[in-house]
């Protein structure tokens, strides 16, 4: 169960340019509310990302209460204004009633000046419904609080009516239910399975954010296991993971069970979750069976590479954040039982350090979704981790830029710029990590002049 933070404790959790902005509202004879994400943080005692108030306060009264602010018009057509106090932003918002969602994901029209209870009922989940002010203190109309506690996530009245407004609101369900490790109400959870097709609507970028939060959640785990067909709207291919006999004797898990072990046991950072999920997304692709019945997946390292960088770039992730994911993945399965240290230098000069480190990650997290044999196999894993950091801690090169010597100083010698050169200085960088030279520029140009 989560900490709920109630009463003083809320008030002493709220910064004081948020209280500032509702006391300005008052002064100005409006009522104004801390409302939504902000507030539902603040009761798990986690510190918000942003800041939301609700007003009675028409935009352009808001407006003038907060004439001398630095402020910006940010959604004036759905009444929110956005207002710098103490140097931070929050966004002050007029009460509204959201009229029909013809796209499934934007009202076609707002209507200003609703009711606060009309204001919270428009609102996705129970958890993000709640309000709070000094002088009325928490209002939850709905049983918000309560959900927060078990947690659960529970649509705010009809479930099927919330997500035909807003198709994203289905996977930022699920999203909650991992972040908060909840639950997902019965009724909602039957809306969310009935309406997946929907997440088409949705922009992929805005799939891509929710999605990410989704399984650097705690609950990931549940999660993928309990919705992979929701989720195949969104990453085509993870739907017939479930219940998938990879029939090999290395494993002893459903690849959706695999999946989701993997992404489990790696840190909760994008990288390392997303190249998880994916790592093995092409292997019903690449299946083969031999005449003793066993299933084979040659090939399959090169094609997840290949179809996790068609859906990573269909959801817009940023180049940066595609190459990593597809680099671990193309070598998530590379063999490094009994590598030596020469071996271990090049594996870094060929990955980079944070590369070598996401990879030693996924592979510990793939062996422990294995059975008992291969999960043996993390002590040498763990040995080749060790034996990484007495490279970088006694500085031995495993890079060009690591030699005593580079191009000028070869041009000295008389090399021309060009293919040789850099083939000269990779053949150099070999000899020192197999022990044959110092790596010392006197040792280094010695050997020049002698075999050149």
């Amino acid at each position: 169960m989560l900490p709920i933070l109630l009463g003083e404790k809320v008030i002493n959790k709220i910064p004081q340019f948020a209280l500032e902005a509702i006391e300005v509202l008052e002064a100005h004879g409006h009522s104004a509310n801390l409302v939504g994400g902000c507030l539902r943080d603040i009761l798990l005692g986690r510190e918000p990302g942003d800041y939301d108030i609700n007003t009675s306060a028409m935009p352009e009264e808001t407006q003038k209460a907060f004439a001398g602010y630095h402020q910006v018009d940010t959604g004036i057509k759905h009444g929110t204004v956005s207002v710098w106090i103490q140097g931070q932003q929050v966004e002050i918002t007029t009460y509204r009633n959201d009229g029909t969602y013809s796209d499934g994901r934007h009202p076609d029209q707002v209507s200003l000046g609703a009711e606060l209870a009309e204001d919270l009922k428009r609102r996705d989940f129970t958890i993000n419904a709640m309000c709070w002010s000094p002088k009325k203190g928490l209002v939850d109309l709905f049983g918000g609080e309560q959900d927060l506690k078990v947690p659960v996530i529970r649509c705010v009245g009809n479930p099927w009516e919330r997500f035909s407004e807003d198709a994203l609101r289905i996977l930022r369900a699920l999203r909650f239910a991992s972040v908060l490790d909840g639950q997902i109400h019965q009724d909602t959870d039957k809306a969310i399975r009935e309406l997946a097709p929907t997440l088409d609507k949705v922009s992929r970028e805005r799939c891509a954010v929710e999605l990410v939060k989704l399984l650097k959640g705690p609950g990931a785990f549940r999660i993928i296991m309990e919705y992979p067909q929701v989720l195949d709207v969104v990453v085509p291919g993870i739907g017939r993971m479930e219940g998938y006999d990879q029939q090999n004797p290395y494993h002893c898990y459903t690849l959706l069970e695999h999946t989701a072990t993997v992404v489990k046991n790696v840190p909760p950072t994008t990288v390392d979750r997303l190249a998880a999920f994916l790592h093995d997304i092409a292997k019903p692709l690449c299946r083969t069976v031999d005449e003793k019945g066993i299933a084979h997946y040659k090939g399959h390292q090169a094609k997840g590479a290949e179809v996790a960088q068609g859906i990573l770039e269909n959801l817009r992730l940023d180049r940066s954040t595609i190459q990593q994911v597809v680099t671990l993945i193309k070598h998530h399965d590379d063999n490094v039982d009994g590598i030596t240290e020469a071996g271990i230098r090049r594996m870094l000069g060929r990955l980079g350090e944070d590369a070598f480190d996401h990879l030693m990650h996924l592979k510990k997290a793939d062996n422990l979704g294995q059975n008992r044999e291969r999960s043996n196999r993390i002590p040498n894993l763990e040995r080749v981790c060790l034996v990484k950091e007495e490279i970088l801690a006694n500085e031995k090169p495993y890079k060009l830029n690591q030699l005593a010597v580079n191009g000028a100083d070869l041009m000295e010698l008389g090399f021309k710029p060009g293919p040789q050169m850099g083939k000269t200085l990779e053949k150099l960088l070999d000899l020192v990590i197999e022990g044959d030279l110092s790596n010392t520029k006197e040792e280094l140009i010695k050997y020049l002049n002698k075999h050149r």
